[in-house]
């Protein structure tokens, strides 16, 4: 999936070594509903192993579709736009569902560091481990996805400290599209908004407890 020029110089060359090739049409209706096409298409399309190949955009597409449709085998990333830690679970996923280790499934571990050197203390972008799960890459997952949700409320908070209120804006958006529900991303949400001169918008988006003072009765001083 992605450019037309590339992927037709590039199916042709796989159709000359004998490789059947599918080309399902990159619809850009967002990711999910993009991966969960491929998927289908898949499921309904293939019968044997299948090399997934995406391009840029495709593949984020690629990365999804691939643990939910098909007998995918392999994932290839031309020009990719995923972050790599997505891609490093996607080839985790991938290799399990192609049969994965003869003794099962127990614990999963995702550690991406910088690449320039750093202090030990320093330099660890992402470090997630499961240690004892009946699934753990699905675990692994919504780590990755609350990682990746937080790297969105720390960027909000720095925005907001510059007083760039839109930038904070996008920040939080972004977590809040893979933790929908998480009060710390809602809270600098709503500063963002309060921010940006959208009041009323802020206050309907704190809790209730968190928009009210709370009052206490004390017994009136003898």
């Amino acid at each position: 999936m992605g450019r037309r020029i590339e992927l037709e110089r590039v199916s042709a060359e796989l159709q000359g070594q004998g490789f059947a090739v599918l080309t399902p049409p990159n619809l850009l209706h967002g990711a999910a509903g993009d991966a969960a096409y491929v998927a289908s298409f898949l499921a309904q399309r293939t019968t044997g192993p299948v090399v997934l190949v995406g391009h840029s955009y495709g593949g984020v597409v690629i990365t999804n579709a691939g643990t939910a449709g098909g007998d995918v085998r392999a994932l290839v990333f031309e020009q990719p736009s995923a972050p790599f830690p997505r891609r490093l679970l996607a080839a985790l996923e991938a290799g399990q569902a192609a049969g994965g280790d003869a003794r099962g499934m127990m614990a999963a571990a995702l550690v991406v560091v910088a690449a320039e050197p750093r202090d030990p203390w320093a330099g660890r972008l992402v470090d997630l481990r499961v240690d004892r799960s009946d699934a753990p890459l699905a675990d692994l997952r919504r780590l990755l996805d609350a990682s990746e949700a937080y790297d969105g409320f720390h960027r909000a908070v720095g925005a907001l400290s510059r007083g760039d209120a839109t930038a904070a804006l996008a920040s939080a958006d972004e977590g809040l599209s893979m933790l929908p529900g998480e009060q710390n991303l809602r809270f600098v949400h709503a500063g963002a908004r309060a921010a940006s001169g959208d009041a009323a918008g802020a206050v309907a988006e704190l809790p209730a407890s968190s928009s009210r003072m709370t009052r206490k009765s004390y017994p009136a001083p003898r």
